[in-house]
Formats: structure tokens, sequence, C-alpha cells
């Protein structure tokens, strides 16, 4: 499935030039709303490869809670430390195919560390 990125405000954001300015949204919550969109949320600003999270819309998502019930969200969130020593991505719950988003979760880290498409520091899926 084809994801729409787009991307919360702030201002390593806006000081992206990989990111279109029509790309970039002052309020997330609201762009979840509309099916097929991976919100981008950046924390940690400061440092040079900031942590991301990455909201699937549209995405099935089940958590176990304490008490072993679960509670069901219609938005799959990835985290991502985008840091290319470091790499890491977990997933909020389990999923059917995480190869789905593994090209939406790319696309993002590419775009925080500034590499070409393509580039070595990326997620492959073991085939």
């Amino acid at each position: 499935m084809k994801y729409k990125i787009k991307w919360e405000t702030n201002s390593k954001v806006k000081e992206n030039s990989k990111i279109n300015s029509s790309d970039i949204v002052t309020n997330l919550n609201a762009t979840l709303k509309k099916k097929n969109v991976a919100g981008v949320r950046l924390h940690d600003m400061r440092k040079k490869y900031p942590m991301a999270s990455i909201f699937f819309s549209g995405v099935d998502s089940h958590h176990t809670n304490e008490d072993k019930s679960y509670t069901h969200y219609p938005t799959l969130i990835v985290h991502i430390d985008t840091h290319p020593d470091s790499l890491t991505v977990e997933f909020s719950s389990s999923v059917k195919n995480p190869l789905e988003f593994v090209k939406t979760i790319n696309e993002v880290i590419e775009i925080i560390q500034g590499k070409k498409k393509g580039s070595r520091d990326r997620l492959r899926s073991a085939a």
C-alpha cells in the first residue's frame, strides 16, 4: 500500500530541503483522519539524527494492556532511532505484513539522514 507522508511542523522539518512545504502540517491528528497517510513526528530535534514516530492511518493496531485486555487503535505507530550507527525500528503492535511499511519507513529515514535513495543505511527485507 502506498502512504502519503506528511510531516508535523517544526524547525528541523522546515529546514529540510527534501520535504515539500505542501507535506508539512500543523495538526497531525487532523491529517491522520484521512486514509493512507503516514504522519511523521520528530523528537529530540537538537540531535543531528532525531528520533521519529510514524503514524500509519487506517491500520488496525491492537495493544495488550497490563490487565491482559486489548485496546484497539485505528493507527499503527512505528518508532525509529534514525542514527546510522544505531538504526532501530519498533512497531507499536504486531502486524501481519511489516514489509508493507518498509518502503515508507526507508523514505522517512533517507529524508531525515539526508541521504540519496538506495543508500546503505536503510532497512532490508529478509528474502
